[in-house]
């Protein structure tokens, strides 16, 4: 098909009626890393009657062990299409690699680095060409992690973005300076493998989990592997930012719990600090709106308004 952005070339790999949503799916390919085989895909959802935009798209993407069905839920009842039904434009991002992301060649290298520099930033860029204005972003762990490194290496400009939260730590673990010997160690077992059911059901590469391990260890730095100090970088940044975490979770990196700590990374309630309950979470619908509120009321204090229309009134579709 031919090309529908005037960045990259772009494709429409699918177009489908889901129930009462419409799904379409876009396959981008950005060219813009040393591996030319990477192709992204971004599935946007949204409700089956047509009605103007009146709120930002938002991008939801996935951590470590996941894809975008993660969002999507059974028969269609989770956190995205909830959203697409009361009114957002939803965009669902899959890494490379990663749910319908063909497996590129260069799969056991990729890292989060890569991510930050070519995949973020050429994913924004496409939402905001299609929409005509700047995503809000919804990161799931290291979808949030993967944001800041590309906010905080300037290769996604912060004028890219409207704002950015993060759900469920960044990072696995915090530093081993901050950890039980015990405590580490069994956070490395939990992500030393290529796979783990707990997480989700994809595979992630090596150079991805060793190159996160290497940043969070005694002599690592967040960001080493992009030549920055992430902390101070994401510390320096003008975009809003906001995390879901409880007041009295004490794991995570120094750095990261000293931005909450000083309010340059918003703290926000609703959502568990523990993987698993976090995904059992978001899995359940009695909860989801629960989740979602949170955000809501700090988007809204943004002038960024993401309030649920009432179920009579026509929300935006592809």
């Amino acid at each position: 098909m031919k090309s529908s952005s005037r960045l990259f070339p772009v494709r429409l790999e699918s177009a489908e009626s889901r129930g009462d949503l419409l799904e379409d799916v876009y396959v981008i390919k950005p060219n813009n890393s040393p591996d030319k085989s990477v192709e992204l895909a971004i599935t946007r959802i949204g409700a089956r009657e047509i009605s103007h935009i009146e709120h930002p798209p938002l991008i939801l993407f996935h951590g470590c062990y996941q894809n975008h069905q993660m969002w999507l839920g059974e028969n269609y009842s989770g956190l995205g299409p909830m959203l697409a039904r009361q009114g957002l434009d939803v965009w669902l991002l899959d890494a490379r690699g990663h749910g319908l992301s063909v497996l590129n060649e260069s799969f056991e290298s990729n890292t989060l680095a890569d991510y930050a520099r070519y995949d973020i930033p050429a994913a924004v860029a496409f939402v905001a060409e299609v929409c005509g204005r700047p995503p809000l972003w919804l990161g799931h762990a290291e979808g949030f992690g993967a944001l800041l490194m590309s906010l905080a290496s300037g290769a996604l400009l912060e004028t890219s973005l409207a704002a950015a939260v993060g759900i469920g730590d960044p990072f696995p673990s915090g530093s081993l300076r901050r950890l039980p010997l015990a405590n580490h160690l069994a956070d490395m077992v939990s992500f030393s493998d290529a796979r783990n059911g707990d997480l989700g059901p994809e595979l992630e590469p090596k150079a991805l989990r060793h190159q996160l391990w290497r940043e969070q260890g005694v002599f690592g730095r967040r960001g080493r592997s992009l030549n920055i100090d992430l902390w101070s970088a994401v510390g320096a940044l003008g975009l809003p930012l906001a995390m879901q975490r409880s007041e009295d979770a004490q794991r995570g990196d120094a750095g990261l719990l000293k931005l909450l700590e000083q309010g340059k990374l918003t703290r926000l309630d609703g959502g568990s600090d523990e993987a698993e309950a976090l995904l059992e979470q978001l899995a359940a619908v009695d909860r989801l709106e629960a989740f979602w509120q949170p955000l809501e009321q700090w988007f809204g204090q943004l002038e960024l308004p993401l309030g649920l229309l009432p179920t009579d009134q026509i929300a935006p579709a592809c």
